[in-house]
């Protein structure tokens, strides 16, 4: 007795998500309007979920393959005002004292500062859009060949004599893959990708190049690593075209590349202002 009364009340709360209907003498379970409201919302939360879910799986490998994070160190360091210097009695392997810092050592450091930043940026860039773009064409893969398998069971049966659940669950799957496939266009995913993939290995090399260059154009006391303070005998010359060259280089790669279409969104208005006034 006390089972038949929570069965009895699930029969109940059943009967707003399906009901009995008859389908050449055989009754079937259909959907209602809060089953479908039901149905869809739980695919929706799953493909939200697995998308998620994904994007963070991805990040040990991100971790391992990449280093996105690179420490913005300077070049030239001066002992009298670097305070962490005073901690450590040797200076980092490809750092250099000086005292004082003349306005050139100044804007080295700088232009170091800026491609250290640039190339952590684009790097983060490159592993977003690679996590997204791989993202929507896995999900867009999933929901399309679903559809698919929908349709073929729904052209099997017709629209008709199918289960409104099964007709359900092909809209939303096209739903889906259409809206994934719109993702990539209008966000420009492989694009995007593609121009911080480059933007990232130019300042790579840009920062290899230029911290080698520093470290050429130094004495040789500075180059052997030495950590007490060496008077300027660098050729003024040599750091003024480094310099120049340096933002030269900047400025013909420039900062970040991101590009965005949005006419996939017009024409999906367009198409449903004509299919509007059709049926008008």
């Amino acid at each position: 007795m006390m089972l038949d009364k929570p069965t009895a009340q699930l029969k109940k709360f059943g009967k707003y998500f399906l009901i009995s209907k008859s389908n050449n003498g055989e009754n079937i379970k259909v959907l209602t309007l809060c089953g479908h409201i039901l149905l869809t919302s739980t695919l929706i939360t799953i493909v939200i979920g697995g998308h998620f879910i994904t994007y963070s799986l991805m990040r040990p490998w991100q971790d391992e393959w990449l280093t996105c994070n690179i420490e913005k160190v300077p070049f030239f360091i001066e002992a009298k005002t670097d305070k962490k210097l005073k901690s450590r009695q040797q200076p980092e392997p490809i750092q250099v004292i000086s005292s004082p810092l003349t306005p050139e050592k100044r804007r080295l450091n700088q232009q170091l500062q800026s491609i250290q930043e640039l190339t952590t940026k684009n790097c983060n860039i490159m592993a977003f859009f690679y996590k997204e773009y791989f993202i929507s064409l896995s999900i867009s893969n999933i929901s399309a060949i679903l559809t698919i398998v929908c349709i073929f069971f729904l052209s099997k049966e017709g629209w008709e004599k199918s289960n409104n659940a099964l007709i359900n669950l092909s809209v939303t799957a096209f739903v889906v893959t259409t809206f994934y496939i719109h993702l990539t266009q209008v966000f420009q995913q492989d694009q995007n990708l593609k121009n911080s993939q480059d933007l990232y290995a130019n300042y790579s090399a840009l920062l290899n190049d230029f911290t080698s260059s520093l470290v050429l154009i130094q004495p040789t006391a500075a180059s052997a690593g030495s950590s007490k303070s060496i008077a300027n005998t660098s050729k003024p010359s040599a750091y003024s075209v480094l310099i120049r060259d340096t933002d030269k280089t900047l400025n013909k790669l420039g900062y970040i590349h991101l590009g965005f279409d949005p006419h996939p969104i017009i024409e999906i208005q367009n198409r449903a202002k004509s299919i509007f006034v059709e049926n008008k």
